[in-house]
């Protein structure tokens, strides 16, 4: 389809960006206080559809994780004195550049930003807006709050508010003890949801209505926090975008053997979990990070999955003792089982292929697609996170051929299938089973064909030559198939992350306009989860009603996402009753 413009919409965005932060002044907004009489000021901005709204970026909810804070539990923000200059973004925590593989961000990043359509006057301060929290995805590696804009949103009645938490291992080392018992990237999200409950009144939101939201990794940190006791009352619904607690890539099974593994690696002693961690924090941000970079390898070169590397730093159970500070006691499916978790509805699902951004990653040259077949004995267990061979060989006997290429469309989309009922569906058929009977559970499956398709640079970037040009190569091409010649993007399937920009403008990735071929769609998205916000008695997308899963039906029911929606019976149960069969269970 032919696009409106010959222009790259990101690339204006991009030159919009520049120019407005070289030539134009802010507007600002008023001096507000929060708690305690702080004051502070943020900006004036437009949303997508011309409401105005108020911005207040880079506050911190609690002290800089730096020095003996390394590795320890989040304290509350120390109060800051003057007027805070909230016009800014402020610092991603640290991780590693995308292009160049280097060390980016602080420590000191424990901020928010927030984003409300209207602001308290002269002590009035109406009805109080439902508010909305994101975490971010990235795999527990990469994000922050900069990427993620508020224009669409901020269309609806709703405060907006983005959260940056610790990354990596900053985030989520855990010694197996009480040195360092792990999760302080999710305690990171328990200080921010408790500063939402003590300050957002004065940015006219509503502490009794939050859902908290996110994406993949993002996803994952929700629906833990549905689980958690921690953060019991805290939060009052909740949406998870492609990714469960139940997701294999979600709970790491043997912390304290992959802690002491980066430590040998940093050349620091392992006898003792307190040695080892006054090593650790000794060093700096960019020694650890260094030593973080074989897991990006991991990511674009398909023939490390073959081969050991560290292992990426996610949530894992905490095995000291049990305290008001820990947040997961025990493994996200036992305490489903056990009916220990929070009662609170719970909107889910994921994309069609959301398992793309493996596979494409896997298969995408004829030498990888090869090497996968040859190797899928010792590929898969690491892929798939699971130990059984005889399981591995029945799922590979189902989802593979020999013709594994990804220009096969039947043999390509089989292989993505196995990725995505592993990584997504069958943790989150499994949830539902055992949340529906106590609180509500609303299951969709994102089939839009929208123009933004992120998985399509895991087949362009390569690794040829150094990645910074892969990557520019792939950006040029995109610019000149897509927006100058107006050629539609090669088509692998609705993949992950596709579902975000209808939600986000993502900064210089994607901008749904109203003259968008996606405009239709984003709007009907942000209606339906802000809805789910206001706690509408029914839900709809579309005109068409969505109701919570019926917990006594032996078939769940789903709401296809795409401008022809439908609710569908579930499409998986085949090949959900294959994984059962080998006791695919999460990763335990």
């Amino acid at each position: 389809m032919k696009t409106k413009s010959s222009i790259p919409v990101f690339i204006f965005v991009i030159i919009a960006y520049v120019l407005h932060e070289v030539f134009f002044q802010l507007e600002e907004t008023e001096v507000i206080k929060i708690r305690c009489g702080q004051q502070l000021k943020g900006f004036v901005s437009n949303s997508r559809d011309g409401r105005k709204f108020f911005q207040f970026l880079g506050i911190p909810y609690a002290k800089p994780p730096v020095g003996e804070l390394r590795f320890e539990p989040p304290q509350r923000a120390e109060k800051w004195t003057g007027i805070l200059d909230a016009t800014k973004y402020s610092s991603m925590c640290p991780q590693l550049s995308h292009i160049f593989q280097l060390p980016d961000g602080h420590e000191d990043c424990l901020f928010l930003n927030v984003n409300t359509p209207r602001l308290p006057k002269n002590g009035d301060r109406g009805k109080p807006l439902p508010v909305m929290v994101f975490f971010h995805g990235g795999l527990f590696v990469h994000g922050d709050g900069f990427l993620y804009r508020a224009d669409y949103l901020m269309d609806e009645d709703v405060v907006l508010v983005l959260v940056h938490y610790r990354l990596n291992s900053f985030g989520f080392l855990n010694t197996g003890d009480d040195v360092v018992p792990g999760n302080m990237g999710l305690k990171d999200q328990v200080m921010s949801l408790k500063w939402v409950q003590e300050n957002i009144k004065y940015f006219g939101g509503d502490r009794n209505q939050v859902t908290i939201f996110g994406q993949s990794a993002g996803a994952s940190c929700v629906h833990l926090h549905v689980i958690s006791p921690m953060s019991k009352g805290l939060f009052h619904r909740a949406i998870s975008e492609s990714g469960t607690a139940l997701s294999p890539w979600s709970i790491r099974s043997n912390p304290a053997e992959q802690s002491a593994r980066l430590a040998r690696k940093l050349n620091c002693p392992t006898s003792s979990a307190t040695d080892m961690v006054a090593c650790l924090k000794k060093l700096s941000m960019q020694e650890i990070m260094y030593a973080h970079r074989e897991m990006l390898e991991s990511f674009l070169n398909p023939e490390i999955l073959l081969r050991d590397s560290i292992t990426i730093f996610v949530p894992t159970v905490e095995c000291g003792n049990i305290t008001a500070d820990t947040f997961l006691p025990a493994h996200p499916l036992t305490m489903l089982k056990d009916g220990y978790f929070n009662k609170v509805p719970w909107l889910a699902g994921a994309n069609g292929q959301d398992g793309a951004i493996v596979s494409i990653a896997a298969v995408r040259t004829e030498k990888s697609s090869q090497l996968m077949y040859d190797n899928a004995m010792d590929a898969l267990p690491r892929i798939l996170f699971m130990h059984s061979n005889e399981n591995v060989t029945r799922l590979k006997d189902y989802y593979m051929t020999k013709q594994l290429d990804i220009r096969d469309e039947k043999s390509f989309n089989k292989f993505t299938d196995m990725i995505t009922d592993r990584y997504y569906m069958n943790g989150l058929r499994d949830a539902t089973r055992y949340q529906s009977p106590d609180a509500p559970v609303y299951l969709y499956i994102y089939n839009h064909k929208g123009k933004f398709r992120p998985q399509n640079a895991m087949i362009e970037v390569q690794r040829k030559y150094l990645p910074q040009l892969d990557v520019a190569g792939f950006l040029l091409k995109t610019i000149w198939y897509q927006h100058i010649l107006g050629l539609e993007a090669p088509f692998y399937g609705v993949g992950h992350m596709d579902e975000v920009a209808m939600i986000f403008p993502l900064r210089f990735l994607s901008y749904v306009g109203q003259d968008h071929q996606d405009y239709e769609m984003s709007k009907s998205m942000v209606k339906l989860w802000t809805s789910f916000a206001h706690n509408k008695k029914t839900l709809k997308f579309r005109n068409v009603t969505w109701n919570p899963i019926n917990p006594r039906m032996k078939s769940l029911k789903y709401l296809n996402l795409s401008l022809t929606p439908s609710i569908i019976e579930d499409p998986f149960t085949e090949r959900y009753d294959l994984w059962a069969s080998v006791h695919a269970s999460p990763n335990l």
